[in-house]
């Protein structure tokens, strides 16, 4: 196996004779900036919400939200995820700390990350796309790329949830995770009444409508048109939570309650907006001419836009999309050469191989 941080290092494993897996690379260490990095006490904080397990990539995903819990008051609906909100720093501002009377000073609790709808989609696409170009898979379509993501969906445990994203079912657990292109948005009013759906299309090619309430869709709407710019189109995917719920009348019905829409690349590679999506088709494009060059991106880093990687070259490429906030990232050079993507920039064969003869 590999680990993201040193893919040209193999980690080595042994199978016992009851089965159980034992590491025999005791002395391997992950680079600073890697989740999995150890103190020289041995002691590893959780960095990331994205937590893959090294010894069977099982994958274990911290929310800001209880993907069980889904509440029908669209007060309380207009709030679903309860995205906890970054701290703000300024150093401007002076603090004063205040004892108790027994003179215990009140220390900061430190919050560990969490995930929130839009960040766990990203998280299980770009996760499963690394672990095919890590482990030199071909991918040939778009078709063929989201079906192993619901591969992988099995491998994904909830924290604090048995089941992982890709066994629960509607009948057992009255909720299911869903990730589908997005065919068709529908609105029908009747009688001042008005019933959305999001049409999808299923992994047997058959359309399929699915009931929304109009709250939620206009949600989703908003935050992808604020993304891209643009309205859903062909490259338009749905992911999140279908729940099973019981109408007045007792009758059991199927509604989209948290869900997220988004953009992908050509062949199905997440992107939080269409500079992202045009950097990634052209990477793809340039290593389906160039075997020499491949790229992947980190899971547990979502500062990190994607790492290319050139054979016979002992340095590697880290992509870096500009943000609205102002981002402090840390990279070992001896290993990176950053490239910030700029307005308009378009990544090319040529700036890759003149980046890592610097």
């Amino acid at each position: 196996m590999r680990c993201g941080c040193k893919p040209t290092e193999d980690l080595f494993y042994r199978i016992s004779e009851d089965c159980k897996i034992y590491p025999e690379h005791n002395n391997y260490i992950h680079d600073k900036a890697c989740c999995r990095f150890k103190n020289e006490s041995g002691n590893c904080e959780r960095q990331t919400a994205y937590l893959i397990d090294e010894e069977d990539g099982e994958v274990t995903a911290f929310l800001t939200f209880d993907p069980k819990s889904f509440s029908m008051s669209e007060v309380i609906e207009k709030d679903q995820d309860n995205d906890v909100p970054d701290e703000i720093e300024d150093e401007s501002l002076e603090e004063i700390t205040i004892e108790k009377e027994e003179n215990q000073v009140k220390t900061p609790e430190k919050k560990e990350p969490k995930l929130a709808l839009n960040e766990l989609i990203r998280s299980i696409n770009v996760d499963s796309f690394t672990e095919k170009i890590l482990n030199s898979k071909t991918i040939n379509s778009k078709e063929a790329f989201s079906k192993f993501v619901y591969y992988r969906m099995k491998k994904v445990k909830i924290s604090k949830m048995r089941k992982s994203l890709g066994d629960l079912s509607l009948e057992k657990d009255g909720v299911r995770f869903i990730y589908l292109p997005a065919i068709e948005i529908v609105e029908n009013t009747v009688d001042g009444v008005t019933k959305s759906y999001i049409k999808t299309q299923g992994p047997d090619g058959k359309v399929y409508s699915n009931f929304i309430f109009p709250k939620t869709l206009d949600k989703a709407l908003k935050e992808f048109t604020k993304n891209y710019g643009v309205e859903p189109d062909q490259n338009t995917m749905v992911a999140g939570f279908q729940y099973l719920k019981k109408s007045r009348g007792k009758t059991n019905y199927k509604v989209l309650g948290r869900v997220h829409l988004f953009q992908t690349s050509d062949i199905g590679i997440y992107s939080r907006n269409l500079v992202e999506k045009d950097v990634f088709d052209n990477l793809y494009a340039i290593t389906e001419e160039e075997s020499a060059i491949r790229f992947w991106i980190p899971a547990d880093d979502e500062s990190i836009g994607a790492i290319i990687d050139v054979k016979e070259y002992s340095k590697k490429i880290l992509v870096l999309f500009r943000s609205k906030k102002e981002e402090r990232i840390s990279f070992d050079s001896s290993i990176y050469i950053p490239c910030v993507i700029e307005e308009n920039m378009t990544i090319t064969r040529e700036i890759i191989y003149s980046l890592i003869q610097k």
